[in-house]
């Protein structure tokens, strides 16, 4: 480690020298700009304006065959989107890509945030993501996640109070939006996780990563239970569900203290991948 000694230039400004060999290194010139960067530790760091936070493009093969489970594979496309892959190429080299599976593969493609499904022709079928990982900062993503939950449990409270299942109706939709922002938000997270600088861009210390992955989860489960309860709901006779009136009152104290611990979750804060990497799965 270099020790160097900070130096007064003017009235206020403190100022130390750069390592020689770095700046021959990355070709800094004099009036060029540089990243900096104050880590958690209290530490210091400098980039050249040559670094990229978005890291390089990410791209996967998956092979599959008549044979494969559309459900498996649409959890496959999801993971490998969390995981941060730009472009994901589905190949059937035995034959045309099967119906169900193409159906499965428009479903996943339009409930993820940025994705585009684009048919090559019948045996190969392209998913790409538009993302611009920089453009995303992780609060304001967690600050919509808690907003549409918010929604859910307003719609929820319309619905008892009223008696009407149209209320409980869009819950079911926003559910949807929630996992899509969960699903970004998470994508977020793991690039950050090997990208310290995307990490610093998009507001994420990294000590803070893992128990924001753990919020972002928590958030999630809870649009899950509030989703499963509106279909319980919905599945009730249309005098059983006027009955539900009654309870209104002790619903409210309960949403007072969800919209609480909402609101403590959306202001917890924070809360890449490098080299080309062209990988293969097969089912």
């Amino acid at each position: 480690m270099d020790l160097r000694k900070v130096q007064k230039f003017g009235k206020s400004t403190l100022m130390i020298s750069l390592p020689a060999e770095w700046v021959k290194s990355v070709n800094l010139k004099p009036g060029t700009s540089v990243y900096i960067d104050v880590d958690e530790d209290g530490g210091l760091k400098v980039y050249p304006p040559t670094y990229n936070p978005q890291g390089t493009k990410h791209e996967i093969q998956i092979k599959i065959s008549e044979n494969t489970d559309p459900d498996l594979l649409e959890r496959v496309v999801r993971s490998f989107y969390v995981l941060g892959f730009d472009r994901i190429v589905i190949k059937n080299e035995g034959g045309i890509i099967p119906n169900e599976a193409m159906r499965k593969l428009r479903e996943v493609s339009r409930s993820l945030i940025g994705l585009e499904m684009i048919a090559n022709d019948l045996q190969n079928v392209e998913i790409r993501s538009y993302i611009d990982p920089t453009k995303h900062n992780f609060n304001v993503i967690l600050g919509q996640l808690v907003n549409t939950l918010k929604l859910m449990v307003d719609y929820l409270s319309h619905g008892l109070k009223s008696g009407s299942r149209k209320f409980v109706e869009e819950i079911l939709e926003l559910e949807k939006e929630a996992d899509r922002l969960y699903f970004l938000g998470l994508r977020q997270l793991i690039l950050a996780q090997t990208n310290k600088s995307l990490a610093y861009i998009i507001g994420v210390p990294s000590v803070q990563i893992i128990g924001n992955r753990i919020i972002i989860k928590s958030l999630e489960e809870v649009a899950d239970e509030i989703s499963e309860a509106a279909n319980m709901l919905l599945g009730l006779p249309p005098e059983g569900f006027n009955y539900l009136k009654d309870f209104y009152p002790t619903f409210l104290s309960v949403k007072e203290k969800m919209d609480t611990l909402l609101t403590r979750y959306s202001g917890s804060g924070a809360i890449g991948i490098t080299g080309r990497q062209t990988s293969s799965w097969r089912s």
